[in-house]
C-alpha cells in the first residue's frame, strides 16, 4: 500500500505513461496479497482499480481470470480475462493451463482444484528457457487430478504444451465424472508492436447428473450420462498502433460431440461446428480511455434421436449472433472515474431472435484515501460464445457482466458498494447487487423472470505478520419462474451465510487455514419428475481446514485440506447448480503443485 502511495515519486525518472503501467502492475500484485490472506472483495476492488488504470495491462487480467475461477456462475468472466491476458502479455509471461478456458470445468472449485499452481511464473529477462509445471491433488471421493504444462521460449517465440486430467465419484450416486483436456499454445513477435498466436484444445468428458439442487438429495437422474468431446482452434493477434493503443484479433472454430444417454434406451446425439470471429481497438490515456469491438458467431446444429429401435429423424438448426460495443472511461479528477458504454446484439437462435441494445454505466470514486465507492447498471443480453471466451469487456466498477445463463437471457444488473480501510490492518465494506433476467423458456416465444438480490458486508483484518481474519456475511434472495426446461428449480429463497476465515502463515514457509461457515435457508423448489411444488429449508454448520508448505524460492508447495470437516448432512439449494462451494459430505484433499 504505501508503494503504491509513494508512486508518483519517481516521475522524475520515468515518463508518465510508464508510471501509469507501474501503478497498474502495483494494483494487481497488492491484489495478489489480498487474495492470499483471504480478502477476497479487497482483491477484486484493486484488480478492477489496475483495469481501469490501464486495460491493456495484461497481469490485471490474468489476475481476474484467477479470482474469477473462485466464484460460481463465473466462467464465461474467468476465460474471458484469460484470454484477453493471452493476447496481451509478452512472450510466455505465464503458461497455459489446459484447465482452463474449456466448457465443462466450472465444477472444480468445489473439490480444491481451482488453486492448482501458485505464484508468479515471469521470466520475462531469461531468454531461450524451458519450464514445467506439474499439479496434483487426490483424495476422498475418488477424487484424482493432475496437471502437467511444459513451457518457454525460442528466438521471438514462446510455447506451451499441456495435459489435464480430473475425475471424481462425486458424493452420491451418479454424481460422478471425468474429463481430460489436451492444450498446445504458440506465440510469436512478428515485430517489436505485432504478435501473432495460435492454441488447439481438445476437451473428453464422461460424466452423469452433476447439478447439485433442490434442498433434496435423492432429486436427480440416476441412470442419465453425458459424453462431450470437442476440438478448438484459435488463432489471434495484437498490434501496438502506438504508445496508447492496440488493436486484439480472435479466430475461434470449434466441433463438438454431446451425446446425452437418458439410461431408458433413449439417446440423443448432437453435433456442433461453430466459429467466432472478434475485433476489439483499445486506446488507453491517464485521463480517458476509449475501447470498441464487434463480434459474430455462427453455429450449426444436428441433433439425431436414437430409440429403443433405431435412429429417428434428425433435426438441425443453425443459430448466429451479431454484438458490436462502445465503452468510454473519463476521469475528470484523479478521484472518479465514469465508465460509460452500449452495446448491441443482433440473436437469432432456435425459435426465437432477439434485438436488443444494453446501455452500461460505472462509477467508481475514491472518496479518501482509505474509502472507495462504487456504482454500475448494466443490460446485457447472454453472449453465444465457444469456449466461454470474449473480448468483450467483463466488468464494470468491479461488477462483473457475464454470467452463465442460458444463450439470449435478457439480463439487467444494479449494484452499489462501498469499502472502507478502517487502519492499515483493519478493512470493511457493504455490498448490494439485484439481477433481473428474463430467460427462453421450453416455448421459444416465452421468456421466464428471475430475479437475484445479494446482500454482501465484510470485515477483514490482519491480527498480526503471521494471523489474519476475516468476517462475510450474505443474504441471497432468488424469486422466479420454475423451469425445468433451463435447469431453474426454484421459485423462492432466501439464505443467509455467514463465513468466518482464520489464516497463519509462517515466514518459513508454514500455512494453516481454518473456515467456519454458518447457513440459514429456506424456500420453494420443483420436485422433478412430478411438477409438484415442495418446501424446503435447513440450518446448519460446515468447518473446512487446510494445513500446508510453500517450497523455498518459491518452487511450489504441498497442501492437505478437508473439506466438511465434521461431515455434517444438510438440506441446501446453491445458485449454482452445479457448483457449491460448501461440500456435501467430508472429503480429505492432498494437493502438490511444483515448478520448475
Amino acid at each position: 500500500d504505501q508503494s503504491k502511495r509513494l508512486n508518483d515519486n519517481r516521475a522524475v525518472y520515468r515518463s508518465r505513461l510508464l508510471l501509469d503501467d507501474d501503478l497498474a502492475a502495483r494494483e494487481t500484485n497488492l491484489a495478489r496479497s489480498y487474495s492470499q490472506l483471504g480478502f477476497d472483495q479487497l482483491a477484486l476492488v484493486e484488480g478492477s482499480k489496475s483495469l481501469a488504470s490501464d486495460s491493456s495491462n495484461y497481469s490485471a487480467h490474468r489476475f481476474l481470470s484467477d479470482y474469477y475461477a473462485t466464484l460460481p456462475r463465473h466462467e464465461i468472466a474467468r476465460d474471458s480475462e484469460l484470454l484477453q491476458a493471452l493476447l496481451l502479455q509478452p512472450l510466455s509471461v505465464t503458461p497455459v493451463n489446459a484447465r482452463l478456458a474449456s466448457d465443462g470445468l466450472d465444477f472444480l472449485q468445489d473439490f480444491g482444484t481451482a488453486g492448482l499452481g501458485h505464484g508468479e511464473y515471469a521470466r520475462l529477462f531469461v531468454p531461450g528457457y524451458v519450464a514445467l509445471r506439474a499439479d496434483a491433488v487426490g483424495g476422498g471421493a475418488g477424487t484424482l487430478g493432475d496437471s502437467v504444462t511444459v513451457y518457454g521460449t525460442a528466438g521471438k517465440s514462446a510455447y506451451s504444451v499441456g495435459h489435464f486430467h480430473f475425475e471424481t465419484d462425486g458424493f452420491r450416486a451418479n454424481n460422478d465424472r471425468e474429463i481430460d483436456v489436451a492444450n498446445a499454445f504458440v506465440q510469436t513477435a512478428l515485430t517489436a508492436s505485432t504478435s501473432i498466436q495460435a492454441e488447439w484444445r481438445k476437451l473428453e468428458l464422461d460424466r452423469g447428473d452433476v447439478s447439485i439442487t433442490f434442498f433434496d438429495e435423492e432429486n436427480f437422474f440416476r441412470a442419465g450420462r453425458e459424453n462431450v468431446t470437442s476440438d478448438t482452434l484459435r488463432l489471434g493477434f495484437r498490434s501496438s498502433l502506438s504508445p496508447y493503443s492496440s488493436l486484439l484479433g480472435s479466430f475461434v472454430y470449434r466441433t463438438l460431440d454431446d451425446r446425452l444417454d437418458f439410461g431408458n434406451g433413449s439417446v440423443f446425439d448432437a453435433k456442433d461446428k461453430s466459429y467466432l470471429l472478434e475485433l476489439r481497438y483499445i486506446y488507453q490515456k491517464p485521463t480517458f480511455s476509449l475501447t470498441g469491438g464487434l463480434g459474430h458467431l455462427k453455429d450449426k446444429f444436428k441433433g439425431t434421436p436414437l430409440g429403443p429401435s433405431g435412429p429417428e429423424p434428425s433435426t438441425s438448426a443453425q443459430l448466429e449472433h451479431l454484438n458490436g460495443y462502445l465503452y468510454a472511461l473519463f476521469r475528470p479528477t484523479k478521484h472518479v472515474a465514469i465508465e460509460l458504454g452500449a452495446s448491441a446484439d443482433a440473436f437469432e437462435g432456435v425459435g426465437f431472435e432477439r434485438n436488443q441494445g444494453n446501455p452500461k454505466f460505472g462509477l467508481t470514486w475514491h472518496a479518501s484515501d482509505s474509502t472507495t465507492i462504487r456504482l454500475s447498471a448494466l443490460r446485457t443480453l447472454k453472449r453465444s460464445v465457444i469456449s466461454s471466451q470474449t473480448l468483450e469487456p467483463v466488468s464494470l466498477a468491479g461488477f462483473n457482466q457475464f454470467f452463465d445463463d442460458v444463450n439470449g437471457t435478457d439480463s439487467r444488473r444494479y449494484g452499489a458498494a462501498i469499502d472502507h480501510a478502517v487502519s492499515n490492518r483493519v478493512f470493511s465494506g457493504f455490498e448490494f447487487t439485484r439481477r433481473d433476467t428474463f430467460f427462453p423458456g421450453p416455448i421459444p416465444t416465452e421468456f421466464l423472470p428471475l430475479s437475484e438480490r445479494i446482500w454482501r458486508a465484510y470485515l477483514y483484518a490482519t491480527l498480526s505478520e503471521r494471523l489474519s481474519i476475516s468476517l462475510r456475511y450474505d443474504r441471497e434472495e432468488l424469486r422466479g419462474a420454475q423451469d425445468a426446461f433451463n435447469l431453474n428449480f426454484t421459485s423462492e429463497s432466501i439464505t443467509h451465510k455467514a463465513p468466518f476465515e482464520l489464516r497463519f502463515v509462517h515466514p518459513t514457509g508454514w500455512f494453516a487455514l481454518g473456515r467456519a461457515t454458518y447457513v440459514d435457508q429456506k424456500g420453494r423448489y420443483l420436485k422433478f419428475g412430478s411438477g409438484a411444488t415442495e418446501e424446503g429449508a435447513d440450518r446448519f454448520w460446515v468447518a473446512d481446514a487446510s494445513v500446508g508448505y510453500r517450497l523455498p524460492k518459491r518452487r511450489g508447495l504441498i497442501a492437505l485440506e478437508v473439506r466438511n470437516l465434521f461431515d455434517e448432512r444438510f438440506r441446501f439449494q446453491d445458485l449454482d447448480l452445479a457448483n457449491s462451494r460448501i461440500s456435501r459430505e467430508r472429503v480429505v484433499l492432498g494437493r502438490i503443485s511444483l515448478g520448475f
